[in-house]
């Protein structure tokens, strides 16, 4: 006798699904990006054509791809819960307005306009800091006469949004920006970035944490914090794309403050080189939840990504001590460090989800042939349960701080059984090789070895925050970056760009662009000018009535962990500029 036909509702959930590929047009635009961008950042030179035809065959490949409903559940868990609206259903000059009106940024805005030091009047610094933020927070090209023209002109809404800056001279600008940004600590917006994510995090973290058992359930969304990914891109300098024969010739090359600039080759398996850059490398710790940085630092062409994450986490944890990350996503080059694994398992209570190395294991460690996932006579085991790990939960749980070395590392283990409960339990320890032995096995059905392949896929959202950099003028692989900028101002362009896109997205998840629009609607600043108004906007007495209601409505300047309330880094971050 046959088996009775599966109800149809049944057969429908059985119907083949993909990663990322939806009825939604969105999700596949955004997917198809997303690749594009990655194509382009592993083979430059590429045409727009080949380009195009290479996404349309990776996205044919996913398409043909099956993968199980525990796969695609686990993606949908791992999804975004906070998105950026797009920008032409936003109004620009709002957004700037609903950004400067939050605690933080108000508190850094006051920090740049205070005096650096005890003689004197306070310079009058405000359209020199309104141009600073017009380059790096809006959506513009960082150029200072832009910036400038833009303020000055006939744009009331942008004026308003500043709040109205007093204009000075061409070249005092000039002469008062490099100022400011040289005889100001830029570190200050890793931390202001860092508290800005906090925030994001008491809005949409919604479940406990730490719990007692630890770990995240089925069908729980992600918290803000707790997936973080990793890399970094080359910036290229405004200078001279050849390498100098020495450091005079440094110097004549590449003037004066930009002694962080150097080169790198990149050389295909032939050894021919395809790709060379004098600038500098820009390493990101993301957030997976949001797609957000979380914190950046700007080091040389040559410097290693690796040392960049362990600064980069010391900073976070500095200033955010309660965040629940968990695991660290990212490409194949964290892999080559054994003491980078080492580091994250057992001093931060992180765990390593990189791709394997080409070169594999050490034939002598056991089961590195089958990537730390026992087998016996009755095939692939099963993750029974870890042992031993300090995670995050845990050392939340404990009061064991990040940064600080696990109490007994040896006992961190991975306990396997036999498919057919038949063969003797196998045990692995992760201090013996934290890349092989891993809390996210790189086989096997268990959650989390399908969760590990789910965070491999998603690590590609790191690029989006590439790419908005892109727009700013702060990143393109062709040479177009301000020629104004050195390596100081450089630092502050790159910390600033990273912070608006976190305060962009605060603003709108705290509804304070919505109350903003309104109060720009309610004065006539979005109105456009006809014959009988041709200069719309409010009288002296309306505007002056409608700032005294919102600065009793704005959130009070607050200075970011770490920092104290007259802008003294109240504990020294590791690391290099922002």
């Amino acid at each position: 006798m046959y088996p009775a036909a599966a109800p149809a509702k049944e057969v429908k959930s059985r119907r083949q699904r993909h990663f990322g590929i939806t009825a939604r047009s969105a999700r596949v635009e955004e997917w198809k990006y997303l690749k594009k961008l990655e194509i382009a950042r592993a083979t430059p030179g590429l045409s727009q054509k080949d380009l195009a035809e290479l996404v349309e065959k990776a996205f044919e490949a996913t398409k043909s791809e099956r993968h199980s409903d525990r796969e695609l559940a686990a993606f949908d868990e791992t999804a975004p819960v906070s998105r950026s609206p797009r920008p032409s259903d936003t109004c620009a000059e709002v957004e700037m307005a609903a950004m400067r009106g939050l605690g933080t940024v108000r508190w850094l805005i006051d920090w740049m306009l205070a005096k650096t030091n005890l003689r004197g009047r306070r310079a009058r610094r405000e359209m020199v800091v309104a141009v600073f933020l017009q380059m790096a927070l809006g959506r513009g090209r960082p150029e200072i006469a832009r910036s400038h023209n833009q303020l000055t002109g006939n744009r009331p809404a942008l004026a308003w949004a500043h709040d109205y800056p007093t204009d000075i001279a061409r070249k005092t600008l000039y002469e008062s920006l490099h100022n400011l940004l040289r005889h100001k600590d830029p570190n200050i917006l890793v931390a202001a970035n860092i508290e800005l994510v906090r925030q994001l995090a008491e809005i949409h973290n919604q479940r406990e944490w730490p719990r007692k058992r630890g770990g995240r359930r089925k069908g729980e969304a992600l918290l803000v914090g707790e997936i973080g990914i990793v890399d970094g891109t080359l910036v290229p300098a405004p200078v001279q794309q050849r390498h100098p024969k020495d450091a005079e010739h440094k110097r004549i090359l590449h003037g004066d403050g930009r002694e962080m600039v150097n080169a790198v080759v990149y050389t295909d398996a032939n050894g021919k080189p395809y790709r060379f850059t004098e600038g500098y490398r820009l390493v990101i710790l993301a957030d997976l939840a949001t797609t957000l940085p979380i914190a950046a630092t700007l080091m040389p062409a040559s410097g290693d990504e690796r040392e960049a994450l362990l600064r980069l986490l010391e900073k976070l944890f500095e200033a955010w001590p309660e965040c629940p990350m968990s695991a660290v996503v990212g490409d194949g080059l964290f892999q080559h460090s054994q003491q980078l694994s080492r580091d994250l398992v057992f001093k931060f209570g992180l765990q390593p989800i990189f791709p394997k190395s080409a070169k594999g294991f050490r034939q002598d460690l056991p089961h590195a042939a089958s990537d730390g996932v026992p087998h016996c006579a009755c095939g692939e085991m099963r993750l029974r349960d870890t042992d031993g790990f300090y995670t995050a939960e845990r050392r939340a749980r404990e009061g064991i701080s990040r940064g600080v070395e696990a109490p007994d590392p040896t006992k961190a283990r991975l306990r396997w059984t036999c498919p057919n409960d038949i063969c003797k339990p196998v045990t692995t320890y992760a201090h013996k090789e934290p890349r092989l032995y891993t809390f996210y096995p790189r086989g096997g059905d268990s959650d989390r070895a399908i969760e590990r392949r789910v965070l491999m896929l998603r690590r590609n959202a790191v690029e989006s925050i590439f790419a908005c950099f892109q727009n700013l003028g702060l990143g393109r692989e062709k040479f177009d970056c301000p020629r104004w900028a050195k390596d100081v101002e450089m630092g502050w362009l790159l910390g600033a760009g990273m912070l608006g896109l976190t305060a962009r997205r605060l603003a709108h998840d705290k509804g304070l662009y919505e109350t903003t629009y309104a109060e720009a609607e309610g004065l006539g600043l979005l109105d456009q000018p006809t014959e009988s108004c041709p200069a719309p906007g409010p009288d002296e007495l309306t505007l002056a009535r409608a700032q005294r209601d919102r600065e009793q409505n704005l959130e009070p300047p607050v200075a970011p962990a770490g920092w104290g309330p007259d802008g003294s880094l109240a504990t020294a971050p590791s690391g290099a500029a922002a």
